[in-house]
């Protein structure tokens, strides 16, 4: 299930703008182009600053994903609260608007959220699948818990199902075509409610209005 988390730490101002320095380059070069003296040029700060904060560019990438990442859960988190989900598609909608809203917000941060860690490396992937996916793929899951036969189903259906979702969002990333997500968001929920709760409840959900934003 994907639990709403704490604000993110306060943070220096170094670590922000080394770390919005790597989004951005991310975004204009790509991640295996980027170097040491483009990103100290780029936030302004020198060797020794960077050095104190990380091992080196990877670790600064990861560290960059992981406040993303906790940024990413207390938006979701927000998201939530003002929907005020009482059944699990209703948790499962405002998750799934939340998520496109924020990749939304910000094209260079969902770039780097998305084709760059790819580029990035078996750490950024674990933290990626570990702590980001599969919390997602939890609360789809938590669908056979609303079935009456909850046994005839398995988690394989949710890494499918969410698998399936992952896929039409980074086809609508690498098409730019995100200001449409509220128009695909129905068609994701309709996917993911037709395993679980059958034609019925899938047919409605094309016709649930999105929650509000956080």
């Amino acid at each position: 299930m994907v639990r709403p988390r704490c604000e993110p730490a306060d943070v220096s101002a170094g670590d922000e703008r080394f770390r919005r320095a790597m989004v951005d380059l991310c975004f204009e070069v790509g991640y295996p182009q980027l170097t040491l003296p483009m990103l100290l040029e780029r936030a302004e700060l020198g060797e020794e600053e960077f050095n104190r904060r990380f091992d080196d560019l990877d670790d600064c990438f990861c560290q960059t994903l992981e406040a993303h990442r906790d940024d990413f859960f207390a938006y979701l988190g927000r998201a939530m609260a003002l929907a005020e989900p009482e059944s699990w598609a209703d948790r499962l909608r405002a998750v799934a608007y939340g998520l496109l809203r924020y990749l939304r917000a910000d094209p260079a941060r969902t770039h780097f959220l998305t084709v760059e860690l790819g580029r990035a490396g078996e750490r950024a992937t674990l933290i990626w699948t570990e702590t980001i996916v599969k919390p997602l793929f939890d609360l789809i899951d938590e669908g056979r818990s609303v079935r009456s036969d909850a046994g005839s189903l398995t988690r394989s259906t949710a890494d499918a199902v969410g698998g399936g979702i992952l896929l039409q969002i980074l086809a609508a990333v690498e098409k730019g075509d995100l200001e449409e997500g509220e128009r695909v968001v129905p068609q994701m929920m309709y996917s993911a409610v037709l395993r679980y709760l059958g034609p019925a409840a899938a047919e409605a959900e094309l016709r649930v209005p999105p929650p509000p934003a956080a």
